[in-house]
């Protein structure tokens, strides 16, 4: 729990790639071993159990109606809990998962906006605009505007009407396209949504 707390937030430094390699090993290491410890566990217990049972039944038979009640008990858990968090896990490490992991952050932040009492009105609006523009940006979608390059685009919350940066598709000009495109849409996807 402590490494993965000093791994998450990267107490070794934002370059401390290493340490941090060294860290996650460790901590497999240490899953291992508390696994093993477990198997150890349980299959003393059943030992001392099947010979508990031996006037009642032969302890391979007292075993076997152990094991199929153990599965009866874990299996259910590890397929509804564990196996759902880490084929998410895995997908992160992909780019599409990845950009998926980023959309359910956002919306994660969204949602902590909008049941928060004391959220500003203009916070929220922005928040959602935001929202909507990293989930276009994730899944390749077109601005519902893209057909009509001469759209002004603007930003209407409740603080009031701003002009913002057309998106990319909407640009004619490729030279203003790569001049402005940290300055645009891109930007918003590293920081949260009122960052």
């Amino acid at each position: 729990f402590v490494l993965d707390k000093v791994e998450d937030n990267h107490l070794f430094g934002e370059d401390a790639e290493i340490a941090e390699g060294a860290t996650e090993k460790i901590i497999t290491g240490l899953g291992i071993l508390i696994g093993f410890s477990w198997e150890q566990s349980f299959d003393t217990a059943v030992d001392v159990v099947a010979e508990g049972l031996r006037h009642l039944a032969p302890p391979t038979f007292s075993k076997m109606v152990m094991s199929i009640c153990l599965v009866i008990i874990v299996f259910p858990a590890w397929r509804i809990y564990i196996l759902p968090t880490e084929k998410e896990l895995s997908e992160e490490t992909t780019e599409e998962g990845a950009e998926k992991a980023l959309l359910k952050e956002y919306a994660k932040q969204h949602f902590d906006l909008f049941v928060h009492h004391a959220t500003d009105e203009n916070d929220l609006d922005r928040a959602h605009l935001l929202m909507k523009r990293h989930r276009r940006a994730a899944h390749g979608l077109k601005h519902p505007g893209s057909h009509l390059p001469q759209l002004k685009h603007l930003m209407v919350t409740s603080g009031g009407i701003t002009e913002v940066d057309a998106p990319e598709e909407h640009r004619k000009d490729k030279g203003e396209k790569k001049k402005k495109k940290n300055a645009g849409h891109k930007k918003d996807l590293a920081v949260s949504l009122l960052g």
